[in-house]
């Protein structure tokens, strides 16, 4: 089967995230059962415009914004070859359905909504706002591939037909500790941030609620793992170093060595996550795989990675005054403690995508 994808990153772009991963493992495994796969996605400055690795194509074209005119003038050189198209959708779908003469499966992430006032201009994102819900509405015909109930949920009441709407599962590379108690944890009540420094992960939130909790966690301890560019990322910088309890604050800045990731994550007690939304939450079943359960805030995504309360816990409210509520609570209820650590442990093994696999095969099949 020739199967071509349209999505607006692959995983070397400098953007790239959990969802390029699965993108990867899936192709990965399309090819080793014999498949070809071929990949048309945004470029950046400098790249290249084609490239090939673990068995499968991409080709790049135009920009963040351009790539999806350009994936319809592009779709002319394999219209002859592709036996079905995937359309993914990042925030916009390429419209697949409405140009393209093979079978169509729509595959997205998560809806925008709250998102498109954490990335864009105001302009555009009350735009976005307004209209995603009226795009969405013109697929909810296809066959469609997304990665959490919740989401799900978002589609049904945009008319999509339940029965027609597969779930994924989302997958990371780092492998699970041994056992769930195998990191021995800090000596110190110690709780961790680890994404992007991107305004909708909202690591600000993080340190503000640690800086209430602080107050009466006397000995609390916070680790930020991450960084970017721009003025986001500079002013979370500066926010921890100016912190007043900068000294109980140990900033990692990116951090890409496997072993000293999960090291990271498994030595810490909780990790935090206040992301505006998410399609899963990857990195909450990333830390569930070392053992360290998650506080994180109620929105798609990461409400599903921790299984709506059973392998973390959930804001009532999503805001750092809740959060700092939460810390303290998770510290207080310590006895808990190892039942948490457990269920995010259990609850991360099943995060794999050779487990949905047949799902994601099954979905290009169907004619």
């Amino acid at each position: 089967m020739n199967i071509l994808w349209f999505t607006w990153k692959d995983i070397n772009h400098p953007e790239a995230g959990g969802a390029e991963l699965v993108n990867e493992e899936l192709a990965k495994l399309l090819v080793k059962d014999g498949h070809h796969v071929q990949f048309v996605v945004a470029g950046w400055k400098g790249c290249k415009s084609y490239s090939e690795r673990n068995g499968f194509k991409i080709d790049r074209v135009g920009n963040r914004y351009t790539c999806y005119i350009k994936a319809y003038f592009h779709y002319k050189k394999y219209k002859n070859w592709a036996d079905v198209v995937v359309d993914e959708c990042n925030t916009m779908p390429f419209f697949c359905k409405y140009y393209v003469k093979q079978p169509t499966v729509f595959f997205i992430q998560q809806l925008a909504r709250e998102v498109w006032f954490y990335q864009m201009p105001i302009a555009i994102a009350i735009i976005g706002y307004m209209i995603e819900p009226i795009y969405l509405r013109l697929l909810n015909r296809e066959k469609t591939l997304t990665f959490a109930e919740s989401t799900k949920s978002d589609l049904i009441n945009l008319g999509f037909d339940s029965k027609r709407i597969g779930i994924l599962s989302e997958a990371f590379t780092i492998k699970s500790a041994p056992s769930p108690f195998y990191w021995e944890k800090q000596c110190e009540p110690t709780i961790l941030f680890f994404s992007a420094f991107r305004e909708m992960k909202r690591p600000d939130h993080v340190i503000k609620a640690f800086e209430i909790a602080k107050e009466t966690l006397k000995n609390l301890r916070l680790e930020m793992v991450g960084g970017g560019s721009g003025p986001y990322s500079d002013m979370v910088v500066s926010l921890i170093k100016n912190s007043k309890f900068s000294d109980s604050i140990k900033y990692h800045g990116k951090v890409y060595d496997a072993e000293n990731k999960k090291m990271i994550m498994g030595r810490a007690h909780f990790i935090c996550c206040t992301s505006v939304r998410e399609g899963w939450g990857i990195i909450v079943s990333e830390a569930g795989s070392q053992g360290t359960p998650a506080i994180v805030y109620k929105v798609n995504g990461l409400k599903d990675a921790v299984k709506y309360g059973d392998a973390g816990l959930i804001c009532e409210r999503n805001n750092p005054e809740m959060m700092a509520k939460k810390i303290c609570e998770a510290f207080s209820q310590i006895t808990d403690y190892n039942k948490l650590v457990l269920n995010a442990f259990e609850t991360a093994k099943n995060v794999n995508v050779n487990s949905t696999y047949g799902v994601f095969l099954q979905f290009l099949k169907e004619k």
